[in-house]
């Protein structure tokens, strides 16, 4: 009887991890597509709509993340090569 009392704790922690990890797995993401355009204000995004394509920037608006404020650090010296 005692043995079990040594035994099971290790088995439902060694179950419980099993499952963290199984629901991890499923949380990643397929694909990542990250779409920098300078100068491009997020408005312009649902200004330009009528014009897109159904499986191109509406599916990416529908289905995706938009920032609407997002900022990268760079120096001022060169900003168009740093962009390219």
């Amino acid at each position: 009887m005692k043995r079990i009392y040594y035994i099971l704790p290790p088995l439902i922690a060694a179950m419980a991890l099993a499952t963290v990890e199984a629901q991890e797995i499923q949380s990643i993401p397929k694909v990542v597509v990250n779409i920098t355009i300078d100068r491009l204000r997020s408005d312009y995004m649902n200004a330009f709509l009528p014009i897109y394509g159904q499986d191109g920037f509406k599916r990416l608006l529908k289905e995706g993340r938009v920032y609407t404020h997002a900022e990268y650090p760079q120096s001022r010296l060169n900003r168009a090569a740093c962009v390219a």
